[in-house]
């Protein structure tokens, strides 16, 4: 294929941006799914340059400039020297300016990189880095600076937090491919895009200038789909055109909380999700950070997406659940089997397994489970350790005859002492110490699916047994959110205005009629409808303000689920309960 024409190059570079777009080129450090969508708008960017004694990881730093953009804006800048210890060679004297008698009584690398981290977000005012540090570091060429701040945080005793990256150098080589510029050093970029004047090569100047690089490259990228902090990470990462493209239909959705549906041709419903930010998170999906094959063959048919917003994540997650149950889209994987339930009960003094319990058989029930055979390994353990005789075979004959017995095996299905746990515990010993080790991990199995149906039960049973539960939590700009469930099934959600009394509004719901008991345990709801309302209910700051049920939340002293010995004993056993 000849060349174009000279004069043609710039005009063939620029079409060559979208074609650059699908080529695999790392852009710092790709963010998590927690923090997917962030528009650039809400991204705190601290723009940062070092000047250093040489290149090589010998050598130190010996200026820190930074500067702090949130909503375009510069909110903030930061400056100091650092004595490297050492005198400055001739020729980094030349091109800094920086001499050994300016550096000479400066903060040395400790002080000056302490002052930093507080500064920039990346450490709290104690000097412990932060898991997660909200600012984005931007830098040209981030890789050098950024790896020359990680060694100083080690040299020093500091936790490097590994935070957001943006490298302005691989950015660039992205949205101004050659000939639209002939290099892509920061200077030959800065009159690109007709920079302010700075003092370059010294760390504050450039800075500033990257600053106004930024801008400018953020500028180009726009009409092709950039637009959030998660876009800009993944810009050069292979994402189809067509796929890109079609990230305007998330454009006029909200940014909420609520549940999304992929949509076909024909309006059928292809993929269901919730999200807190409806806009963000479907706008995720026409990225690089969604890796699913399965996923994308879905995004490859979609034509439109719909949104129902709701006032809480709660809210979202439980119309999730009942949307999967109702739609049976093809694409989802999870929560597709929320009907499929397998208990363990008593019968008489022995123990089976069933798909489904009265609502008053459920309280003294074992899961629910998901299938029969995690429900199975459940029942062997208890037979195992309530059987007649110790070395009979799982399946024969249990405590019938024995009261004693059988109140234990009652208690066992609910929780309330350690009988099987310890048993299992000491099979597991005994055929390790004969080298059996196949047997014990047949037992540790079976101490898993126990533990497992523990858990669930906990979960599950005593929201589903409830007739009505009211709880609140208080909202960041005050007031409070509350909901209401009957039965294990979310009823209603409210919230109350700021500064104002929420018994008002309590008394209401008090006051409404609860759903009838149904027959059937579960019958009303699902077990992971319910599950959401006990993670709900017992999540920090929640306040429980009403509580009309039988079984409590609160684990018996005696429960193996209120020993954390035990709960290690779980994730030892493999978690291979359901």
């Amino acid at each position: 294929m000849n060349a174009p024409p000279p004069g043609q190059r710039p005009a063939v570079a620029s079409r060559e941006v979208a074609t650059r777009l699908t080529e695999a080129v790392p852009i710092g450090v790709q963010v998590g799914l927690d923090q997917l969508g962030t528009p650039l708008e809400d991204v705190e960017w601290v723009v940062v340059d070092l000047e250093t004694t040489g290149i090589g990881a010998s050598a130190s730093i010996t200026e820190i400039g930074a500067v702090r953009v949130r909503g375009g804006d510069v909110v903030d800048e930061f400056q100091t020297l650092v004595d490297p210890g050492e005198p400055i060679a001739p020729r980094i004297t030349a091109l800094t300016g920086i001499t050994t008698s300016m550096l000479r009584g400066q903060p040395t690398i400790d002080r000056a990189y302490a002052d930093f981290a507080r500064w920039a977000g990346l450490e709290d005012a104690s000097g412990f880095a932060l898991p997660t540090p909200s600012c984005v570091l931007v830098a040209h060429n981030a890789p050098f600076d950024v790896g020359f701040l990680r060694r100083a945080a080690r040299s020093t005793g500091h936790d490097w937090p590994a935070p957001r990256v943006v490298d302005t150098l691989a950015l660039a080589r992205i949205a101004l491919p050659r000939p639209l510029v002939h290099n892509h050093r920061l200077a030959t970029l800065a009159g690109h895009f007709s920079t302010s004047d700075q003092d370059r090569h010294r760390a504050l100047g450039d800075a500033r200038t990257t600053v106004e690089v930024l801008r400018g490259l953020i500028d180009v990228l726009a009409p092709l789909g950039v637009r959030t902090i998660e876009d800009v990470s993944t810009v050069g990462a292979p994402v189809p055109t067509r796929r890109r493209r079609r990230v305007a239909l998330a454009d006029d959705l909200p940014r909420s909380p609520g549940v999304y549906r992929f949509l076909d041709a024909a309006g059928a419903p292809l993929y269901v999700g919730s999200a807190t930010n409806l806009r963000s998170r479907v706008r995720s999906y026409f990225t690089a950070s969604e890796t699913r094959a399965k996923v994308r063959r879905m995004l490859d048919v979609t034509a439109d997406v719909q949104v129902t917003p709701t006032s809480t994540l709660l809210d979202a997650r439980v119309e999730e659940l009942r949307a999967i149950r109702t739609l049976h889209p093809m694409f989802n994987s999870a929560s597709t089997h929320q009907d499929r339930t397998m208990w363990v009960v008593r019968r008489g003094g022995s123990v089976d397994v069933v798909p489904v319990v009265g609502a008053d058989d459920a309280l003294d029930a074992l899961g629910p489970f998901r299938g029969s055979s995690h429900a199975g390994r459940a029942r062997d353990a208890l037979q195992a350790t309530y059987a007649h005789d110790g070395d009979a075979p799982l399946a024969g004959p249990s405590a019938r005859t024995d009261p004693q017995r059988a109140s234990e095996l009652g208690g066992a299905l609910r929780g309330e002492h350690c009988g099987v746990v310890d048993c299992l515990l000491g099979r597991m010993a005994s055929a390790s110490e004969v080298e059996d080790f196949e047997g014990a991990t047949r037992w540790r199995g079976l101490l898993a699916a126990y533990l497992s149906g523990l858990q669930r039960r906990a979960d599950v049973v005593p929201m589903a047994a409830a007739r009505r539960v009211v709880w609140a939590q208080h909202l960041d700009d005050g007031g409070w959110t509350l909901h209401c469930s009957s039965w294990g099934r979310l009823v209603r959600t409210v919230s109350t205005p700021p500064r104002t009394s929420p018994l008002p509004w309590v008394e209401s719901l008090l006051s409404e009629e609860p759903l009838p008991r149904p027959p059937v345990f579960l019958a009303g709801t699902t077990w992971e409808e319910v599950r959401l309302l006990t993670d709900s209910v017992t999540e920090a700051g929640t306040r429980l303000v009403h509580w009309e049920g039988e079984v409590p939340l609160a684990a018996p002293v005696d429960s193996p689920l209120a020993r954390t010995r035990l709960l290690v004993n779980l994730d030892l056993a493999g978690r291979r309960g359901a």
